[in-house]
């Protein structure tokens, strides 16, 4: 469209100036949450697997002092001399036999349904690709705040570009789900339901584990959707703002332009 074709539309210098803080908060805010999210991505399956190590080995100390605790109910049972001392010893040791309680379930999920490769790759390479539109836009807010026409430009093409790119990362991310969810399932049935033996029981649990799986694809599907969605709109509204005539012509025609712009 003709630059001229907007003789009759005025300047809109606080819009445009506006919208260059506006980048600036946000382009920032942005930046650090795609770094969040590759942060957590990447480093959850590995604390989950030092969480596990660290219970296993507070469960090992606690199973060997049980054990010590044992023997000296032994060794002094053993050198009980009456009845009477027997029977107190055995009651210590009923009490003592009560508190031994069994492991909790969850001690053993490590969150490894996000150690994929896939999944990895993915998100390094959309923490590349948004690190860089997220900093164009950035730089666009500094463009727009001294009315600069770069600015406005950077703008449209960060926003554009972030838009095509959430929704590429959307299409795969919904690929991901499935896989994401088996490991998911595998991993909760293996901390929650010890291993069983072929019967009607086992093959209930299964049927259930089946349609929480579905479940759980479903939902992290919407979550991929509707978070990235909502990724959207930002960068949506930053296009249309930065379209508009008024800004346009505020970057064009400001009073102070040099011959360098």
């Amino acid at each position: 469209m003709n630059d001229h074709s907007f003789t009759d539309t005025q300047a809109d210098p606080i819009t445009a100036k506006s919208l260059g803080y506006v980048n600036l908060v946000f382009g920032t805010l942005l930046l650090l949450s795609v770094v969040y999210e590759a942060g957590v991505v990447l480093a959850m399956p590995t604390f989950g697997r030092l969480m596990t190590w660290a219970q296993s080995q507070q469960l090992q100390q606690r199973d060997a002092q049980w054990s010590a605790r044992r023997d000296q109910f032994q060794a002094r049972m053993e050198a009980a001399e009456s009845d009477e001392e027997r029977e107190v010893i055995a009651a210590e040791q009923t009490v003592f036999s009560m508190s031994e309680v069994d492991d909790p379930a969850w001690l053993g999920f490590s969150m490894s349904f996000l150690d994929d490769p896939a999944l990895r790759t993915g998100v390094l390479v959309k923490l590349g690709i948004m690190s860089a539109l997220n900093g164009l836009l950035i730089a666009s807010g500094i463009g727009l705040i001294r009315l600069r026409r770069w600015g406005r430009a950077a703008a449209r093409v960060a926003s554009a570009l972030m838009i095509l790119a959430i929704l590429g990362f959307t299409v795969v991310s919904v690929q991901l789900t499935p896989g994401m969810a088996d490991r998911w399932t595998a991993e909760l049935r293996e901390s929650m339901f010890p291993p069983m033996p072929d019967d009607e029981e086992t093959a209930a649990i299964d049927a259930e584990l089946m349609r929480y799986e579905q479940g759980m694809s479903r939902l992290f599907k919407a979550v991929m959707v509707g978070s990235n969605g909502l990724s959207c709109l930002f960068p949506l509204i930053v296009l249309v703002v930065a379209s508009r005539p008024g800004v346009r012509l505020a970057v064009e025609v400001r009073p102070d332009r040099s011959s360098g712009d």
